[in-house]
């Protein structure tokens, strides 16, 4: 997984910024997203939550990935105030920068849906990025369904999908984890 382009980049994204929320429409019969949702969103919102609060100037981030795809993850890094953060969706850039030009290009469908979900479909840099404030419990809220929508929607994550996070300054005791746990 990369890291988020260059501060001068993420500065000047944060000026042009987009606010808003992540609104998506399910039936009362498909229950799959809400299924997801509920079993990830606690523990996403209580890390991005104290990286928002976090003093330090470097490391502010959260990366959300499907366990064993190394190209299907969100990422979300908080700038300097706690007020706004860059998120991002895995395009393949950087990999394919790696390998030469081959190596990961998400589908047509990957990138509607990434669409839907308010990114920019530029990936001629990096990553598709959007910008969100994240400065209340609402707004944070916000941030983790964009993180859990894009996996379930641009990546194909489901209940049952093993999900990697990553927030090195964000850690949770497993004690917390648990308590984030749906008893359905």
């Amino acid at each position: 997984m990369r890291c988020f382009l260059g501060l001068r980049t993420f500065l000047v994204l944060l000026a042009l910024g987009a606010s808003g929320s992540v609104s998506i429409a399910y039936s009362q019969e498909d229950r799959g997203y809400q299924s997801f949702r509920d079993r990830h969103h606690c523990e996403i919102l209580q890390r991005l939550a104290r990286l928002q609060v976090h003093k330090a100037k470097r490391n502010r981030f959260i990366i959300v990935g499907k366990t064993f795809v190394e190209d299907h993850f969100a990422q979300c890094l908080f700038e300097s105030s706690g007020k706004r953060v860059l998120c991002e969706a895995s395009s393949g850039f950087f990999i394919r920068r790696r390998l030469g030009g081959s190596g990961y290009r998400p589908s047509g469908a990957t990138v509607a849906a990434i669409a839907r979900l308010g990114f920019s479909t530029d990936d001629s840099e990096g990553n598709f990025q959007r910008v969100m404030d994240a400065e209340t419990p609402t707004q944070l809220s916000a941030v983790a369904d964009l993180l859990l929508a894009t996996l379930y929607e641009a990546y194909g994550a489901r209940e049952g999908t093993a999900l990697t996070i990553k927030a090195p300054l964000a850690p949770l005791k497993r004690s917390e984890r648990a308590s984030c746990v749906p008893l359905s």
